[in-house]
C-alpha cells in the first residue's frame, strides 16, 4: 500500500476549502459618540492650532457620515418613491447596528454597503 503524506500550514487548508481567512463577527467598530463640532482631533504635541482644526480628517466623524447617509437616502427614496425591499439604504438600522451592514471608509469618509452582511 503506497500512502503520501504532505504536511500543510493550516492556512492553506484554509484557501484550500474557501473558508473566510479574516472576519470580525460580530462586526467591531469602536462608534464615537460627540457633540455638535466637538468632535475628537488627536494632533502632534508640536502642531500648531490653526492646522489641527483646519484638517478635513476630523471634519467629517463616522456618526456625522451616518447622519448624511441617512439623510441623503432618506432624500433619495423620497425622489423615487422606489425602494426595494432589499436595500432599505440603512434607514432600519441604528448607529449600533449600522456596521452589521456597512463598513467605514475611512478615506472617503462614508458608510459602504458591505460586500457580505453578517
Amino acid at each position: 500500500m503506497l500512502c503520501m503524506f504532505i504536511e500543510l500550514e493550516p492556512e492553506v487548508a484554509w484557501h484550500i476549502l474557501d473558508f473566510p481567512i479574516h472576519e470580525r463577527d460580530p462586526p467591531v467598530m469602536i462608534l464615537p459618540v460627540h457633540l455638535e463640532n466637538m468632535q475628537t482631533a488627536y494632533s502632534k504635541e508640536y502642531s500648531r492650532l490653526k492646522d489641527v482644526v483646519g484638517n478635513r480628517r476630523f471634519a467629517i466623524s463616522p456618526l456625522l457620515g451616518w447622519f448624511n447617509r441617512n439623510k441623503d437616502t432618506a432624500v433619495r427614496d423620497n425622489e423615487n418613491q422606489s425602494n426595494s425591499e432589499n436595500e432599505t439604504g440603512g434607514l432600519d438600522l441604528t448607529y449600533i447596528d449600522y456596521p452589521s451592514k456597512f463598513c467605514w471608509d475611512k478615506t472617503a469618509k462614508w458608510w459602504v454597503l458591505r460586500h457580505q452582511s453578517m
